[in-house]
């Protein structure tokens, strides 16, 4: 009776083995942290206390925008991607396509798009965009960049 346990322990154990490593080598979270690295990326000269958020599909829109109001700066709405407002020197469009959950992270997983108009300046201060995203890692990139860098 043992003997014939072995090998459907073995082929369990086997099969396991290659589930795990096949999820494992599917899972295109991996490495995602290469993919919150911006393409421009230019210093925001002061604090600001007010920003444009355009409009934008997926949950990065959302996130970003609760970011900006938990560190007390007020989001004003546009009507569109051009639009300037007195007092608010950067317009931001972030665009997302969520997908599936980020593995090991646990946040969403997206194909993403943050564009950051300085409208001073009148040139692109920031833009990170990319497929097969982590959401909290982006937002931890996009945040470190917009509110240290002003320090």
């Amino acid at each position: 009776m043992t003997m014939r346990l072995l090998p459907t322990l073995r082929t369990l154990l086997v099969t396991t083995l290659y589930a795990l490593a096949a999820i494992a080598a599917g899972c295109t979270s991996l490495g995602h942290e290469t993919r919150a690295i911006p393409q421009i990326s230019r210093a925001v000269p002061e604090p600001q206390t007010q920003v444009v958020l355009a409009p934008g599909a997926g949950e990065l829109s959302v996130a970003l925008e609760r970011l900006f109001e938990s560190r007390g700066i007020r989001v004003l709405a546009s009507a569109d991607n051009t639009s300037k407002r007195p007092g608010a020197r950067y317009l931001i469009a972030a665009t997302s396509a969520d997908l599936d959950i980020c593995l090991p992270e646990g946040s969403r997983q997206m194909h993403f798009n943050i564009i950051v108009v300085d409208t001073v300046a009148n040139q692109r201060a920031n833009v990170l965009s990319g497929q097969y995203g982590c959401q909290d890692t982006l937002l931890k990139q996009f945040e470190t960049w917009f509110f240290q860098s002003a320090r």
